[in-house]
């Protein structure tokens, strides 16, 4: 039986550079990255996913032109009686996914990335986790320039969402890389490297 790959959660705020260090981190270890966000977003079309939330929401996820529906799902994120359910749905699709991807993977690394590595409990699946970290100011600049229509209302309301979760990052990152554009990235990750192979 071959040996699990060691996993690298990557997690942080919006805006602060996760999908950029988690590139960086596949290309340095030449190691496979898995995106809990993206996965999520296709997951919402897998049927059984799809009817257990539209089960809960009253309607269905994806819209007439088969495109998520954003609004039905950012109002459920913002209800707190809805929210708790819907994420359970969402974060267990993501989980059990993520299980099986990397069952698949014969490399000695892989790369995970997620916003919210610690609340959504996917954090049990990795070895180690790095938080990416940046000023308020520049994630805010960040998320306005990859959206130019809703990154500040985007930047805004995850904010509002992930207090919970930047409150666990704080006590449980192993590891912590700052992308403010002073210290080199690649640097950074080389060190940490480092480290994790020295444990």
């Amino acid at each position: 039986m071959s040996k699990r790959p060691l996993v690298i959660g990557i997690c942080g705020g919006i805006g602060s550079g996760k999908s950029v260090v988690r590139r960086v981190l596949g290309l340095l270890l030449g190691a496979p990255t898995y995106d809990c966000d993206t996965r999520a977003k296709e997951l919402y079309r897998d049927p059984v996913v799809r009817a257990e939330i539209a089960s809960l929401l009253h309607e269905d996820p994806i819209d007439q032109s088969g495109s998520l529906n954003k609004e039905l799902l950012s109002q459920a994120l913002h209800s707190e009686h809805l929210r708790p359910q819907l994420e359970s749905i969402v974060h267990q699709a993501v989980k059990d996914d993520f299980a099986r991807w990397l069952s698949k993977s014969a490399e000695p690394y892989a790369i995970l990335e997620s916003g919210i590595l610690f609340s959504s409990g996917l954090y049990r699946s990795v070895d180690c986790s790095i938080e990416v970290a940046a000023e308020d100011a520049l994630r805010s600049m960040r998320t306005r320039l990859r959206d130019r229509d809703n990154g500040a209302t985007q930047y805004k309301s995850m904010n509002s969402l992930q207090h919970k979760e930047a409150d666990l990052r704080s006590r449980l990152v192993d590891y912590t890389i700052y992308n403010n554009g002073s210290d080199s990235l690649i640097h950074q990750c080389e060190r940490i490297l480092s480290e994790i192979n020295h444990r």
